[in-house]
């Protein structure tokens, strides 16, 4: 029994530390490949206002959120252009095919997933849209392949769309995945793979 459970903590910290070096990699790089801005004056009151969001762009938003809600994807063909590249750090970038096995893998994990749009605003061909979600730990998935808890977590972030000819043809989705995993009781505390750590090294 000690065997068994040994070995499930160093599965778990295994994983956990991958995943928490995968998150911090992933945010370094997100970092690094921002374009860097000149925040002189000049530069600043070159840059076109911010615009209301139409209708349109606003209903496409709202059918791309409701599919993380109830995982009915078709509608994912009409709104977003064929040569689509979604960032979503720290996973790899994504087309069309993996966005949609990737919230497939997700709602399996999260299946009563909630998310609600905070603010929209439009710049040029590009919408940001802050929002904030919760859900359930209540399966796993290739995307955690870790026991369920049954916790509730919860969390925040924001999605930059560029539009090309009415379709969405980039995106940028930005979430502290670290804090969701670790609410959610999918990876342990530092401390807690910390103190892992030290009693595998006895």
């Amino acid at each position: 029994m000690l065997g068994k459970t040994l070995i499930n903590g160093e599965r778990l910290m295994n994983f956990s530390i991958g995943l928490i070096i995968g998150l911090a990699i992933g945010a370094i790089l997100f970092v690094w490949q921002k374009p860097k801005q000149n925040l002189t004056q000049q530069k600043l009151e070159s840059n076109p206002p911010a615009q209301l969001v139409s209708e349109e762009v606003l209903g496409k938003w709202q059918s791309f959120v409701e599919v993380w809600i109830t995982g009915n994807d078709a509608v994912l063909d009409e709104i977003f252009a064929p040569n689509l590249i979604y960032h979503l750090p720290p996973f790899p970038d994504m087309n069309l095919s993996t966005l949609k096995q990737f919230i497939i893998d997700f709602r399996t994990c999260f299946p009563d997933f909630r998310v609600t749009t905070d603010n929209s605003i439009m710049m040029e061909n590009t919408s940001a849209h802050l929002w904030h979600c919760q859900a359930t730990f209540l399966a796993s998935s290739p995307l955690l392949p870790v026991a369920p808890t049954g916790k509730l977590t919860k969390g925040q972030g924001s999605h930059f769309l560029k539009w090309s000819d009415g379709k969405i043809s980039e995106v940028w989705h930005n979430g502290d995945w670290l804090s969701w995993f670790q609410m959610a009781e999918a990876i342990p505390p530092l401390k807690e793979l910390l103190s892992i750590h030290q009693n595998r090294s006895i």
